[in-house]
């Protein structure tokens, strides 16, 4: 019989209980229920650039291939489609009708600056079902849906990510659960965005080089690590600033490997990522640049405007933190500003203060910040030489650093239980998920009141499916979150169980 039967399953020689087992698996189920019921209470079109998105993987649907950049057209008949979000549901058209009724194109579409892998991916979707002749609103809930596959494994790998470099279960099952504290990341993982595979490919990236980095020597964490950094190379650049931290996590770690084991599995996975990067080296070669303009934004402004250092830095604290925690449709509807400032500052201090520390794991912290630090730098040097040209703040999104989701809570998982002292550990673990699931709620409470005026009624109206149907939705994903959340809170306020006495 194999030592893995009926054992507990074991991470970074912390075997796991049936209880944390139970709660890390209604966490999870928590966090889908979330991203299902966003991409279901999304007004049609109301997400960032989805209109776009939905274009460019239809066009594929269709055979109509990969324009060069700035150069996709639009089709009409999208922009239609989105203008019949306050029909009632019932009384929205077909793809078939729209283009019957405006079959031209309506502008430019930015996406083909991005490579197609995402867009593809959608196609089958699109190609599966009755797309031309299916209600829009339908066919848009199927290409929302198709992104479950990619949300689905964000808590695990957060889960695992934490308990090993923390030690903690208890950490662990916190970390997944303060996914819900950001409901903009949500929203994103329910809707049409090339953003929805970036995310998962660049998670699970950072996930095996944290599992590289605490020992697991197998050579399958290297293959996979090679192989989901040439996927999200393969998606949109959001994912480049992973480069360096794969590169090192495989030549550093693990530390008992001898060096030139080490450098050849480098290697290997460098090979590997060549799958995706050669996508922007042929952009290099072609374009002379990294990633060509998808749109370019004119200086509307006075002549003799010159750029402002201290706007551009007030805009870029504005609209990161904001878009950061929740600011849906396409980006008209905030949260409370003061909300979203209180947690920047809250995390950036308790990050800043505690998270890098001196001692055996710093160079490990200090790799693992650097994942959403060069997120910002890379940021900041696609949008500054904009602003210089147009003066318009333009790029600055939050959700760009959704990539180094595990990074930024692994650093804040770290950084609470050095704050802390031990006694105090699940008492703020289980503030911590309760003040998640609240934060999640007033993201719900923004997107009823100023996306649908606060009425429940017009809600119902404008939901795909009939009323009951609606309804029963909604209670569903109530029960299944709040499940998840209590499930959380029970593990991680349980006594541990005193060791049992010698006979």
């Amino acid at each position: 019989m194999s030592a893995a039967a009926g054992a507990p399953l074991d991470l970074g020689g912390l075997p796991s209980t049936r209880g944390e087992r139970w709660a890390i698996a209604a966490v999870t189920a928590a966090f889908l229920a979330v991203v299902a019921f966003w991409a279901f209470f999304t007004p049609l079109f109301d997400a960032p650039d989805e209109t776009l998105h939905v274009n460019s993987a239809l066009r594929l649907a269709e055979g109509g291939g990969w324009p060069e950049p700035g150069t996709a057209p639009f089709q009409a008949m999208i922009q239609d489609a989105r203008e019949e979000a306050a029909w009632p549901a019932e009384e929205r058209t077909t793809f078939a009708e729209l283009r019957a009724a405006d079959p031209g194109s309506d502008g430019f579409d930015q996406m083909t600056q991005h490579p197609p892998t995402y867009y593809l991916y959608v196609s089958l979707f699109l190609r599966a079902i009755d797309v031309m002749d299916l209600r829009v609103d339908l066919v848009l809930l199927v290409a929302r849906l198709s992104g479950l596959v990619f949300a689905a494994p964000l808590p695990l790998l957060v889960w695992d990510s934490v308990r090993r470099l923390t030690r903690s279960p208890r950490a662990g099952v916190v970390g997944a659960a303060s996914l819900l504290a950001v409901p903009q990341l949500a929203h994103i993982l329910g809707s049409v965005s090339n953003d929805v595979m970036t995310i998962a490919a660049s998670s699970a990236v950072v996930w095996l080089g944290i599992r590289l980095m605490t020992g697991d020597a197998r050579h399958r964490v290297v293959a996979g690590l090679g192989l989901f950094l040439a996927l999200a190379l393969l998606t949109k650049s959001t994912a480049l600033p992973l480069v360096p931290f794969a590169a090192l996590s495989v030549l550093c770690w693990p530390a008992h490997l001898p060096l030139a084991v080490r450098a050849r599995r480098t290697a290997v996975a460098g090979v590997l990522a060549i799958a995706g990067g050669w996508w922007w080296v042929r952009n290099l070669v072609v374009y002379r640049s990294l990633q060509p303009a998808g749109i370019v934004y004119d200086n509307d402004g006075p002549a003799d405007a010159e750029p402002d250092v201290l706007y551009f830095a007030e805009q870029l604290w504005q609209r990161v933190s904001n878009t950061f925690w929740g600011r849906f449709g396409w980006l008209d509807h905030a949260m409370p500003s003061f909300l979203t400032d209180i947690l920047t500052v809250v995390c950036l201090f308790v990050v800043l203060a505690f998270a890098v520390r001196r001692g055996p794991d710093l160079g490990r912290s200090l790799l693992i910040a650097a994942v959403p630090l060069l997120a910002l730098v890379a940021m900041l040097t696609q949008i500054w030489p904009s602003y210089v040209h147009s003066l318009q703040p333009a790029g600055m999104q939050g959700r760009y650093f959704f990539t180094s989701i595990i990074p930024l809570v692994a650093l804040s998982a770290l950084a609470w239980r050095r704050m802390t002292a031990p006694t105090w550990h699940r008492r703020v673990g289980v503030a911590i998920v309760v003040v998640s699931a609240a934060v999640g709620l007033v993201g719900y409470l923004t997107e009823f009141f100023l996306a649908y005026g606060g009425d429940g009624a017009r809600l119902l109206m404008l939901l795909p499916g009939s009323d009951a149907v609606d309804i029963a939705i909604m209670i569903a994903a109530a029960v299944v979150g709040m499940t998840g959340v209590a499930a959380a809170v029970a593990f991680i306020a349980a006594r541990p169980r005193p060791a049992a006495a010698p006979r």
